[in-house]
């Protein structure tokens, strides 16, 4: 049933012979783990992240996250690629692919990166 299971008082891991790891925590602390030798925290419902009403998990410090401080990558390193997006209108900057030629001078990104002279 059990590969391996250490307890305390307030908290227990357990490893099942099924693959699956069990946490149980007390209140007010927080997981963290190593996959693979890289370290992170967990987050846990209750604990130190709660849901939005999107269902998206929110920690404390969420409202300070930008997308230079994650690491996003820039729109200018899609240019030339295809980026498939969920709307009618095409966004700001970006140019609907229907095969037509497109002015290098409006995207000049996407003329430097494209091997096709159009």
């Amino acid at each position: 049933m059990f590969a391996n299971q250490h307890s305390t008082a307030n908290n227990s891991i357990t490893l099942r012979e099924d693959g699956h790891i069990y946490l149980y925590v007390a209140n007010n602390k927080s997981i963290s783990a190593s996959i693979g030798g890289v370290v992170g925290r967990v987050l846990s419902q209750g604990h130190n992240a709660v849901a939005d009403s999107n269902g998206l998990w929110k920690t404390p410090d969420s409202h300070t996250l930008t997308p230079t401080s994650i690491g996003a990558l820039s729109v200018d390193e899609f240019a030339g690629i295809p980026l498939p997006f969920p709307g009618a209108v095409t966004p700001a900057g970006f140019l609907k692919c229907n095969g037509q030629v497109f002015n290098k001078t409006t995207y000049p990104i996407l003329a430097a990166r494209c091997c096709l002279d159009r």
